[in-house]
């Protein structure tokens, strides 16, 4: 600093959190560019509604992994004794998340800064400074005490492995107090799982008007449509009939109305992701959930069917007996399914899905 008003007007500019997060930290972009840091309109307005504890279903790319974690290590820079812990679907994952959005950005911090907090303890798994404060990252951590958590693609992570969804429940968000920080970010990934219970629980006190409690969890939503990157030349793009019904309908039921853009970039896109689209890059917080499970038999197909209308209210016909087919499953899990046959179709009735909980 050339004067000392001038030092005195960065020490005031450094008492903000949102200032020293757009203005001290360089990360790599998309096109893997070192850049600095600022909020995109998305992030910005999840910074400005954060609540002790948060949640957020996502479409790919939005880069609140980026923005949670750099939120993080300012934190842990700018106040002593500050624990912050980072869980991933996988160790590796977990790893990246601490090289990538942690080391990277502190190792391009003005040399005057590194210098006030220096790394005293760096490896794999952890960093530690001199002002006491630490990230720790791994597959599920259950040990130690953090004032901030962030627990990325959860989702995944209900999905695949059940166990250790449960290891995170019961330990790593038993890690952090009333006061502390929670943040949960994921893509959807099937209609069942810790997230997805977390992820309606936080929507429905969302719509209930009620206000939150530094335990309940507060629901985001963020879809591919703000994303301004999401966007094609529409020239020469052939939209279907099909698409051209998805998108009125998005604009009839939901308010939400694509650019010819952004309508060229889905129809692309999707030919790429086919049944994952919805789920990687939903439109709205249901869709999310509708998408198509992974391994699940005959996806496309009901995929296909729910496009087509075809998935709708039946009316019981007493008259009719009623059959029932019983699929025992795995891992203590049954479905049976309800249908009537009227001599020309069948009409299912319900579809009953019954958990056994241990």
């Amino acid at each position: 600093m050339e004067t000392a008003e001038a030092w005195t007007d960065f020490e005031k500019k450094l008492t903000s959190p949102k200032w020293r997060l757009n203005n001290l930290y360089s990360i790599e972009n998309k096109e893997a560019e070192v850049v600095l840091f600022q909020m995109n309109p998305a992030q910005e307005h999840f910074y400005d509604r954060l609540h002790n504890r948060n949640i957020v279903l996502k479409a790919r790319q939005r880069g609140f992994s980026t923005l949670i974690d750099l939120l993080g290590l300012d934190q842990c820079l700018f106040n002593s004794n500050t624990n912050f812990g980072i869980v991933a679907d996988t160790l590796d994952n977990a790893k990246a998340l601490l090289a990538n959005k942690i080391k990277f950005p502190y190792r391009r911090l003005d040399p005057a800064l590194r210098d006030a907090v220096r790394v005293i303890k760096s490896n794999e798994t952890e960093i530690q400074w001199s002002n006491g404060s630490s990230v720790r990252v791994g597959a599920s951590l259950r040990s130690g005490t953090y004032q901030i958590l962030h627990i990325s693609e959860y989702g995944k992570i209900c999905a695949k492995s059940p166990e250790k969804a449960k290891e995170i429940r019961t330990g790593a968000l038993n890690t952090i107090s009333p006061d502390s920080f929670g943040f949960i970010e994921s893509t959807a990934e099937g209609q069942e799982g810790d997230f997805y219970d977390k992820t309606r629980e936080a929507r429905a006190l969302a719509l209930s008007g009620r206000e939150l409690k530094r335990l309940d969890w507060k629901f985001h939503f963020y879809s591919w449509i703000g994303d301004g990157s999401y966007i094609e030349d529409p020239n020469g793009v052939s939209v279907s009939a099909e698409m051209r019904e998805y998108f009125s309908d998005l604009k009839s039921k939901h308010n939400i109305k694509p650019s010819a853009e952004q309508k060229a970039w889905y129809v692309l896109k999707r030919k790429e992701q086919k049944d994952e689209m919805k789920r990687e890059y939903p439109s709205t917080p249901d869709e999310a959930f509708e998408a198509a499970i992974e391994g699940a038999y005959f996806s496309r197909q009901m995929a296909g069917l729910r496009e087509m209308k075809r998935i709708t209210s039946v009316p019981y016909d007493a008259a009719l007996p009623v059959n029932t087919f019983w699929d025992l499953g795995m891992s203590d899990s049954m479905t049976i399914w309800l249908h009537q046959y009227d001599g020309s179709c069948i009409a299912s009735l319900a579809i009953m899905r019954i958990q056994a909980r241990g």
